[in-house]
């Protein structure tokens, strides 16, 4: 009978730690996903707080001086299109210093004389086969 009876207490003593392991659990998930929430609530809030639409007229008139104005056409040669002139166009305006004017002028293609890759093939290739 001694044996039964520590038999009993051990499976007593094992379904209590199965429970309270189960509890862990659960509460654990609880906070998790609860702070989970909140974060994306909070990131919303601050989304909804950023995003601002330019309602009244001295908005709108902060965002028309950074409008470029209309210019000379740019002298392109030919089998460069207008998209990829508009595209330069946008990364001199993104790189240039905030109030400084610029022109671009001229777009011209740029010739490798050695016979290499391409400047974009090359950056491709040295990316691809970095090691980690």
């Amino acid at each position: 009978m001694k044996i039964t009876g520590i038999a009993a207490a051990a499976a007593a003593n094992g379904a209590n730690i199965l429970s309270d392991a189960a509890l862990v659990i659960v509460i654990g998930m609880i906070v998790v996903f609860s702070a989970l929430i909140v974060l994306t609530a909070i990131f919303w809030i601050f989304g909804k707080a950023m995003h601002k639409n330019p309602t009244n007229s001295a908005d709108i008139k902060e965002a028309r001086q950074f409008v470029p104005q209309a210019t000379a056409p740019v002298k392109q040669p030919e089998g460069i299109s207008s998209e990829v002139v508009a595209v330069i166009a946008a990364a001199v305006a993104a790189t240039a210093p905030e109030g400084t004017q610029y022109a671009v002028r001229s777009v011209r293609k740029v010739r490798s004389t050695r016979g290499e890759r391409p400047v974009w093939a090359a950056a491709g290739i040295a990316e691809n086969t970095r090691p980690f």
